[in-house]
Parts: structure tokens; C-alpha cells; sequence
């Protein structure tokens, strides 16, 4: 266990407030460097989708969702395999109130520098020649003082990737900033060491064109969904969900659920480590 991660550890491992609906907008447009986990191996995806069926089987109230898009009734989304991941860095991310302006959108980036910034970024990460990363993952996400939208899982890299990642930022930077969109940045936490990254694999999500409260929705599982972290984390402290080696990253196009996405370009990590 890395330096920044001992520091911190009851604010990696303490348990939420509260949980909430997820408020993003689901028409999003994502230019993202992330970390898709099927490709890196079978065995990770099945320790994971192991940890969504333990929560699940927990909360007896909860309806699951198998598509963000169309919801009949409020509950849990449950990531596919396929879409498994977490996002490192958002170079350009814009929201829609629709399809429609999201399609329209997408038709207009042929008239733009969007080609340009791809080969950039591409150019980008390919000089940094970045080494194949260890990483646990390890206990649920906390969330903000409101209490947490999803069961997310951390990761937490080793800090010489989190360097790397700050680099490649700041030089992608020079392009993107002309793009009509919004560059996020980093996607790691806390905000003075960055040495965290979460991964979606559960998120309570409301009826479509409801108002619904989550206290209605669920019943008595939004405590019990409390309780099933607090156990969890526990767990994880004495030993990791999964040790992950991250052997390729990919420049996806996508929704924020990875739903919808195109790869861009998948990068082979150089088959070396960090020394701790």
C-alpha cells in the first residue's frame, strides 16, 4: 500500500452519508483516455461482477435496470461486462437535453479541429511511452457530503502514472482548449494528491420523467445499501477485491456510461513496471 493511500486510508474506506439518485444528464459526449477492464483480463471482470451480485442480493427493494435509457422503475443500473471502466482523463466533455442535439452535435465535428485534437492527444500519449500499472481495487467510494449515486469501486495506480497523466493533460491541453466543450481534466481524487480513481458498478438511477424521492423508490435499502458498504470496506481493508494489471489504454469516444462507444485508438502498455 502506496504512501498517499496509508495517509488516507479512513477517507478511501469510510462509509457514505447517505445515497441519492444519480442527476447527470445521460447525453453526453466524452472524449476520454480510460481503462476498460475487460481488456485486461477475464478474471478481473468476473471478480467484479461476483461484488455487483453481493450487493444486489442484499437489496431486496431495489429493481435492476439493464438499460440507462429507457427506465420503467427506479433502482439500480447494472454495468455489463463490456462496459467496465474508469476514465483517467476527460479531454473534451459536452451534455445534451437530448439525442437529437447529441446526434446534431456529432454531425458538426467534421466542420471543427476534432480530427486534429485526436491526433494530438494520440501523438501525446504515445511519447510518454507509459509501463504496464499495478493497481488494487478496492472499497466503495464514500461520495460527497450528500452521500453516494452508484457503488463505485477505487483504483489506485501507481504514482508515477498519476505524473504521466498530468503531463499528457497539460500538453492536450494547448489544443483542446479551442474546442466548443468542456476539458475536465484529471478524473482523480482527492484533489492534493490524485492518487484515486472510481469505477461505476451499480448506480441508482430514477424513472424516466419522474420526481420520485429515493426514500420512496427503495424503501428501507437506501440504509441498508449504508450498511452493505460499511461491511465491504472492512473486508477490503484486510485485503483487495482484485490486484489489476492494466496492461492497455484506450481514447474512447463515448456516453457516460460507456454504453455507446467507439475506441479510438488502444494503447499496449510498455510490458515493464514501476519500481514501488
Amino acid at each position: 500500500m502506496n504512501k498517499n493511500i496509508s495517509d488516507n486510508l479512513k477517507y478511501f474506506s469510510e462509509a457514505p452519508k447517505g445515497v441519492k439518485f444519480w442527476e447527470g444528464k445521460k447525453y453526453e459526449f466524452n472524449l476520454a483516455l480510460s481503462v476498460i477492464i475487460e481488456l485486461q483480463g477475464e478474471k478481473c471482470v468476473q471478480k467484479i461482477e461476483k461484488r455487483q451480485d453481493e450487493i444486489i442480493n442484499q437489496l431486496k427493494n431495489t429493481k435492476i435496470i439493464d438499460n440507462p435509457y429507457s427506465i420503467k422503475k427506479s433502482g439500480l443500473y447494472k454495468y455489463p461486462p463490456k462496459n467496465l471502466h474508469f476514465t483517467l482523463i476527460n479531454f473534451l466533455k459536452c451534455k445534451f437535453d437530448n439525442k437529437d442535439k447529441l446526434t446534431e452535435f456529432k454531425n458538426l465535428l467534421k466542420y471543427t479541429n476534432y480530427e486534429e485534437i485526436q491526433e494530438n492527444i494520440i501523438g501525446i500519449i504515445k511519447h510518454k511511452q507509459i509501463r504496464r500499472i499495478k493497481t488494487d481495487l478496492r472499497w466503495i467510494y464514500s461520495g460527497d457530503n450528500e452521500g453516494i449515486d452508484s457503488f463505485s469501486l477505487q483504483a489506485f495506480p501507481h504514482p508515477v502514472l498519476i505524473k504521466k497523466l498530468n503531463e499528457i493533460n497539460k500538453e492536450a491541453e494547448k489544443k483542446t482548449y479551442e474546442f466548443p466543450c468542456n476539458a475536465v481534466g484529471i478524473k482523480a481524487y482527492p484533489k492534493d494528491t490524485k492518487s484515486a480513481f472510481t469505477m461505476n458498478i451499480l448506480r441508482f438511477m430514477r424513472k424516466d420523467k419522474s420526481s420520485e424521492s429515493i426514500e420512496y423508490a427503495i424503501k428501507d435499502d437506501g440504509k441498508k445499501a449504508i450498511d452493505i458498504v460499511k461491511t465491504i470496506n472492512i473486508k477490503d481493508n484486510r485485503k483487495p477485491l482484485k490486484s489489476l494489471t492494466i496492461k492497455k489504454l484506450c481514447l474512447v469516444e463515448s456516453d457516460p456510461f460507456l454504453r455507446e462507444h467507439e475506441i479510438i485508438k488502444t494503447f499496449n502498455l510498455i510490458n515493464k513496471f514501476y519500481k514501488n
